[in-house]
């Protein structure tokens, strides 16, 4: 097939001719010996850059199970914050039923007083409690 072309029958200055397109003539070098030489150092660096896209894809699968790990550390840590948020919100709550609780027993405690006609004691509990329920407004 390629007895045409074989160095020994033709000078290296000739036309000549493979599958009826030029290779060589003289020094030249024809557009489709370089295509296929081409082709070869490339298939060689696609190969190389196969492995260094496999290291890369290794690394990125490293980097993305680190950063699923983070993602659970965070869930973890945003239900614990939650859990947190919920026992203050819970003992928030405790602290104003215990604050009305007293401020109740503290208006029964004047309603007393004032019963009992002591209206130095009730004129006293009444302004403390208009101290402490303008304070807890403001604060709460």
């Amino acid at each position: 097939m390629y007895n045409d072309i074989a160095p020994s029958k033709r000078s290296p200055n000739e036309l000549q001719e493979h599958n009826g397109q030029p290779c060589f003539k003289g020094n030249t070098v024809a557009p489709e010996y370089l295509t296929s030489l081409l082709s070869f150092f490339y298939e060689l660096g696609a190969q190389h850059s196969r492995e260094e896209q496999r290291i890369q894809l290794a690394d990125f699968r490293n980097e993305l199970i680190i950063a699923e790990d983070t993602i659970e550390e965070l869930r973890v840590s945003l239900d614990l914050s939650r859990q947190q948020r919920d026992s203050a919100q819970d003992c928030l709550d405790i602290s104003r039923l215990s604050i009305q609780q007293s401020l109740l027993m503290m208006e029964r405690l004047l309603l007393e007083l004032e019963a009992r006609q002591d209206l130095d004691e009730a004129y006293f509990f009444r302004r403390e409690l208009k101290k402490i329920s303008t304070h807890l407004s403001q604060r709460i």
